[in-house]
C-alpha cells in the first residue's frame, strides 16, 4: 500500500508504504530495513515504511512500528521547522504524531474493509 498526504501547518507532507518494493518504485529509494522514516529537505517529506510482515494491518505488532515510526516522522518534521519539543513541551509533538498516525490508520482500515469486508466492524 502506498499513502501521501500533507501536513498543512508545517508545509509538509508523508508518503507511508508497506512494502520495500513500493517505496522502491515510487520514492527510487532501496533500504534493507522493514521498518524506518527518513526525511528530504529538498521536498520537505517524511517518508514512512512498515512492512506488512504479518499479513495483517491489524495486527497490534504491526501498529506498534507504525506508531513508533509515525514518532519518528513528527520529530524530523518539528525539527525541520525549529519547534522544539521536551517534557514541558509536549503538545506539538503529540498532536502531530497523532495527526500522521491516524491519517494513515485511516487509509489502511479502508484498505482492510476493501480486501475482506468482515474484517472490521463498521
Amino acid at each position: 500500500m502506498k499513502l501521501n498526504f500533507k501536513i498543512p501547518l508545517y508545509s509538509h507532507s508523508v508518503s507511508f508504504f508497506t512494502s520495500k518494493e513500493e517505496l522502491a518504485r515510487y520514492k527510487k529509494v532501496e533500504t534493507e530495513h522493514e521498518m524506518v522514516c527518513f526525511f528530504s529537505s529538498v521536498d520537505a517529506n517524511a517518508t514512512i515504511l512498515v512492512s506488512d510482515l504479518w499479513g495483517s494491518y491489524t495486527e497490534v505488532d504491526f501498529l506498534r512500528c507504525l506508531s513508533h515510526e509515525c514518532n519518528h516522522a513528527a520529530m524530523t518534521i518539528l525539527d525541520s521547522v525549529r519547534i522544539g519539543f521536551d517534557v514541558e513541551n509536549q503538545e506539538a509533538l503529540c498532536y502531530l504524531q497523532d495527526f500522521i498516525f491516524s491519517k494513515i490508520l485511516s487509509a489502511l482500515w479502508k484498505e482492510t474493509r476493501k480486501r475482506n469486508p468482515k474484517a472490521l466492524i463498521k
